[in-house]
C-alpha cells in the first residue's frame, strides 16, 4: 500500500511538472461562441501579452525551440544548428551547397506584411510567428505566401521547396514548407488573424482578404485548414506554446484547443461547446457503438498490471502504446492524445471525462486528430464516420 501511495504520489507530481498549462478560466469567455463572435473574443484573451525585445529572441529559443542537446529545431530545412554557436543576425549566411550554415530569426508572417520594418509593434517580436530557421532558406523564401509547389525552381537539403504555387487560386511564387511542420504554420497563421484581429484588415499580401472578417483570401484559407488537417498538433508544438506563454504571457489557442480553427474559419458552426445533435445510427444501432458508457477500457501503459513499483516522471514521459478498434487506433504520449481512423476521414470526435462531461466535441473531416487532455484519468473517446459511432474507453496513466 505504501508504495502504491509513492506511486500515486508521483504520477501526481510528473502531471504538476509537464504542464505549464494556460491558468484556470483562461478561455471561459469564448465558451458558447462560434465564427466571428469567438475570433473577437479569443482576440480579446491573447492580444495583451508582453512585447520583447528582438535582441532578446536569441536567448529566448533555447527554451522554445531547442532540443535536450541545444539543437535548434529549424522548422524550413532540419538544419542541425547548435544553439548561440551557429545564430547569425543578417544576410543570407550559406549557398544553395552549403544551406545549412547558420541561422537566422524568420518572421514566418513576413513583417513586409504589416508594414513594420523595425521594431516597435507587438508582432515585430511576438515569438509565436518568429522562428530560427537556415539563414540561407530565410533569405530565398523572402516574403512570398506560403504554398504547394509541384516543379519547384529550388529544393533545399530538408525538402522545403520554393517555384511557382500550384495549390487552387494562386500561380505566383511560393514556398512550401516540410511536411512535419506545415500544421504548425496553419496555426501560426490562424493565431496572427486572431491575436491582430484588430489590424490584419490593413495588412497586405495575396494571403490575405484586407478585411478581418475572412482575413484570408479564399484559396490561403483552404491551404491553412488543409495542413491544419493533415497535420495535427505534436508534443513539440505545445511544449513551444507553454514556453512562449512563460515568455511573453498569452497562449496560441489553436494548438490548446485545435477544434477552435474549424469553428472560426471550418465548416463547424457550432459554438465551442454547444453538443452536435446525435447521429442516427441505422447501419450498427447496437448498444456499443452508440452509448459512451459501456465501452471497454484500455490501460495506455507499458505494464498495466503493474501497480506496485513507482513510475518516476522520466520513465512515465517515454509512454507510448497503440490501441486499435473497429478500424480506428490511439496512442497518448505525455497525456497527447493522437487518433487516426484508417478507412477514409472522420466526421466528428467527442472525448468525455470520467465523470461525463464532454470536454472536447468538434468536426473533424481528416483522418488524424491530436487533443491535450487535461489531467492523467479515465477518458471516453467517441469517433462519428457517417452514422456510425465507435466508442472507446481508456485510462491514461
Amino acid at each position: 500500500m505504501k508504495r502504491l501511495a509513492v506511486f500515486l504520489l508521483l504520477l501526481c507530481s510528473f502531471a504538476w511538472f509537464c504542464r505549464a498549462e494556460e491558468p484556470e478560466g483562461y478561455y471561459d469567455s469564448a465558451m458558447y461562441k462560434g465564427g466571428f463572435e469567438l475570433k473577437s473574443t479569443l482576440c480579446n484573451i491573447i492580444k495583451v501579452h508582453k512585447k520583447l525585445k528582438y535582441k532578446d529572441l536569441w536567448d529566448a529559443y533555447l527554451k522554445t525551440d531547442a532540443d535536450a542537446d541545444s539543437n535548434i529545431i529549424d522548422m524550413y530545412n532540419n538544419c542541425p544548428f547548435k544553439f548561440k554557436r551557429d545564430q547569425h543576425s543578417t544576410g543570407s549566411s550559406g549557398s544553395a551547397d552549403n544551406d545549412c550554415l547558420k541561422y537566422n530569426r524568420e518572421h514566418s508572417f513576413p513583417k513586409s506584411w504589416f508594414h513594420e520594418s523595425k521594431e516597435g509593434t507587438p508582432m515585430y517580436t511576438d515569438l509565436f510567428h518568429l522562428y530560427p530557421v537556415s539563414g540561407y532558406v530565410n533569405t530565398r523564401r523572402n516574403n512570398n505566401p506560403f504554398g504547394e509547389v509541384a516543379n519547384p525552381e529550388q529544393t533545399f537539403t530538408g525538402g522545403s521547396k520554393l517555384g511557382k504555387c500550384t495549390f487552387p487560386g494562386y500561380t505566383g511564387t511560393a514556398f512550401e514548407p516540410i511536411d512535419e511542420y506545415k500544421g504548425d504554420l496553419a496555426r501560426t497563421y490562424f493565431y496572427m488573424a486572431t491575436c491582430y484581429h484588430d489590424s490584419i484588415a490593413s495588412w497586405e499580401s495575396d494571403m490575405l482578404a484586407g478585411n478581418n472578417t475572412d482575413d484570408f483570401s479564399e484559396w490561403a484559407k483552404e491551404l491553412l485548414l488543409k495542413w491544419h488537417r493533415q497535420d495535427p498538433v505534436s508534443e513539440k508544438e505545445t511544449r513551444r506554446n507553454d514556453s512562449v506563454f512563460v515568455l511573453q504571457g498569452n497562449r496560441n489557442p489553436f494548438i490548446d484547443y485545435p477544434e477552435l480553427v474549424e469553428k472560426i474559419w471550418g465548416n463547424d458552426t457550432l459554438a465551442w461547446g454547444v453538443t452536435a445533435p446525435e447521429p442516427t445510427d441505422t447501419v450498427n444501432p447496437s448498444p456499443v457503438d452508440t452509448l459512451p458508457s459501456e465501452p471497454p477500457v484500455d490501460t495506455l501503459n507499458p505494464n498495466p498490471t503493474d501497480t506496485v513499483h513507482p513510475v518516476t516522471p522520466t520513465d512515465t514521459l517515454n509512454i507510448r502504446q497503440t490501441i486499435f478498434w473497429n478500424k480506428c487506433s490511439i496512442s497518448v504520449e505525455n497525456r497527447f492524445l493522437q487518433l487516426e481512423y484508417h478507412a477514409g476521414e472522420m466526421e466528428a470526435v467527442e472525448i468525455f471525462n470520467a465523470i461525463g462531461n464532454r470536454i472536447c466535441a468538434t468536426f473533424v473531416r481528416q483522418n488524424r486528430f491530436g487533443y491535450r487532455l487535461p489531467s492523467a484519468g479515465l477518458y471516453i473517446v467517441r469517433v462519428t464516420v457517417g452514422k456510425r459511432q465507435f466508442v472507446r474507453k481508456v485510462a491514461v496513466l
